[in-house]
């Protein structure tokens, strides 16, 4: 029998191999409007760092909140703040499923 470490390692796993998957298809979303447009994939992505600041700063001030990165950075870009977000609460979501299954309380 595995011990609670191991289960929770296994959960881990899980919910990083769910949000690898989801930052795959943000990504795969790039590469889809850029082939309806007939283009290649940019060789940079633009992205706003800090929306607030942009939505409420003086025109002048915007291009500060932009940065560029390459297609393959954006990807574990999308990864890491998805897992940043998510991953503590879609690992106890898969805990909780579990102890739904084996039906402890």
């Amino acid at each position: 029998m595995k011990n609670t470490s191991e289960i929770e390692k296994q959960l881990q796993h899980k919910a990083d191999e769910y949000l690898k998957q989801k930052a795959e298809e943000m990504f795969n979303i790039h590469n889809e409007i850029a082939k309806y447009l007939g283009t290649d994939l940019p060789s940079y992505i633009d992205y706003i760092t800090d929306y607030n600041k942009f939505g409420s700063g003086h025109m002048a001030d915007r291009p500060k909140y932009w940065e560029s990165s390459s297609p393959s950075s954006m990807k574990n870009k999308f990864e890491y703040e998805l897992r940043e977000n998510y991953k503590k609460r879609l690992v106890a979501k898969y805990t909780k499923e579990l102890l739904d299954k084996i039906a402890i309380f």
